[in-house]
This record gives structure tokens, C-alpha cells and sequence, in this order.
């Protein structure tokens, strides 16, 4: 990104960010609430429309995957049918994708809670879903607010 300008409307909530970050790389945006880091992610993945500067990912959106602070997991659904959301949405074939659900939860030792909802999951165990179900897309680009950069790292192995 390059000089980057984000407003509300008021004063900016970011002025003049530049960014480069190399393939491989693991970057924290640390900053005061309000400063402009998670605008900032919602700029990069195009729901977030910059007042003046760039964003070039050289990209597809479908190549992005973000983790919220809130799991944002559809309550109806199991964890298995989650992580499987995507891959399904994307035309993965539903049998092959609860399959790969299963192997990312596996991965970040959920084995045997796919059948769970939501609500039966503890606040670490929904982290840990929604992760997967970035995960389980294969994003070129992953990113996260809040809580996630530790949590991110901590399952790097599994990505």
C-alpha cells in the first residue's frame, strides 16, 4: 500500500500509511483503538474504500483470507459445517469439503468437536474454528485484528 488516507467522514483515522510486506512475512500492526489498523485490513481486502493512496496485493479477492476479532461463525452450523462453508460457496464438491473440514480441525486439535455447535464451544475453541475455515481456503494472504496475530502464529505450523 502506499500513502494511504482512510476518513469517516471527520478528520482521517490514517494518513499517509505505506506498507510493503515480503512473501513469507509476519507482520503486527500494533496501535491505539481508533488509529486505523483494522480499517486499514478492511482497505486491503476491498471493503474499505481509501480516500487517496493504493492498495496492490496483485491479488484476487478469493486469495485473501481475513480472521475478524469476532468468530463471526454462523450459529446454525456446526463447526464442521463452518469450516466447510467456503470450500462449498467456492464449488467444492459438500462431501469433499466436510472432508478437509475435518482435516483442519484435526490440525488445530478440534478432532472430535466438528459436530458441535457455536454455542457448545468454548471462546478459544471458536477462535480456533473460525481459523480453520480461513485456513481451509489456502489464502495467499492471510490477515487479523486483535487477537489473532497469537493465535495466527501459534497454528503457523499447521498452515
Amino acid at each position: 500500500m502506499h500513502d494511504l488516507t482512510i476518513s469517516y467522514g471527520g478528520e482521517p483515522v490514517l494518513e499517509g500509511a505505506s506498507l510493503a510486506v515480503g512473501d513469507g512475512s509476519f507482520v503486527s500492526l500494533v496501535g491505539p483503538s481508533g488509529s486505523g489498523k483494522s480499517s486499514l485490513l478492511r482497505a486491503v481486502i476491498g471493503l474499505q474504500r481509501p480516500l487517496s493512496g493504493t492498495v496492490e496485493t496483485g491479488l484476487a479477492p478469493s486469495q485473501i483470507g481475513i480472521l475478524f476479532q469476532d468468530d463471526a461463525l454462523l450459529p446454525w452450523k456446526t463447526a464442521r459445517e463452518n469450516v466447510a462453508l467456503g470450500l462449498t460457496f467456492n464449488g467444492m464438491v459438500r462431501g469433499k469439503a466436510l472432508a478437509e473440514a475435518d482435516a483442519w480441525l484435526a490440525r488445530l486439535d478440534l478432532a472430535g468437536l466438528g459436530d458441535r455447535f457455536p454455542r457448545r464451544l468454548s471462546g478459544g475453541q471458536r477462535k480456533r474454528v473460525a481459523l480453520a475455515q480461513v485456513l481451509a481456503m489456502r489464502p495467499k494472504l492471510m490477515l487479523g485484528t486483535s487477537h489473532s496475530p497469537r493465535l495466527m502464529r501459534s497454528c503457523a505450523p499447521a498452515w
